[in-house]
């Protein structure tokens, strides 16, 4: 399900559904037409593309685990895509077990990751890398608010001044 509403500047559009694989590529397909729709060059969706993936791949697989290392099925996850002005912004949001630990910190550059005992966060690295913003937020009492920011370059015009 999916809700739209018209801001000033731009259209907001929330979409719901469960946390599971199978719902990756139409969470891809939804964010590569709206990057595309704007003016984002291929470079740039790609780069869109894979952080969103890596932040709903996230919710996925950590959100919802339980202590056995299962995950409890029928729970969900939301994307708010918002166009703005000058940029594209991607919120991915769940209410799962959270970690406001710093866990979801990432990785500064890729010599630190290859050091690591425990290989996770290699996506909020790409995140990192990808995109103009990425904020995490871990609201009260459970859940995980991650947001990404891709501002919109200005294309070099090839015609003379």
């Amino acid at each position: 399900m999916s809700e739209i509403e018209q801001q000033p500047g731009g259209i907001v559009v929330e979409m719901r559904c469960p946390a599971e694989t199978r719902v990756l590529p139409m969470i891809r397909h939804f964010v590569v037409c709206a990057a595309t729709h704007m003016g984002f060059g291929p470079d740039d969706v790609l780069k869109i593309e894979l952080s969103v993936d890596e932040a709903c791949s996230n919710v996925v697989r950590h959100a919802y685990a339980t202590a056995d290392g299962r995950n409890r099925s029928g729970l969900g996850l939301m994307i708010r895509l918002e166009t703005c002005s000058d940029c594209l912004k991607v919120t991915v949001v769940d209410s799962g077990i959270g970690s406001a630990s710093g866990e979801h910190a990432g990785v500064p550059d890729l010599a630190a990751y290859v050091q690591r005992e425990n290989p996770g966060g290699l996506g909020t690295y790409i995140m990192g890398r990808f995109m103009d913003e990425v904020v995490f937020r871990f609201p009260s009492p459970h859940g995980t608010e991650v947001t990404l920011v891709k501002k919109v370059q200005e294309q070099a015009s090839s015609e003379p001044k």
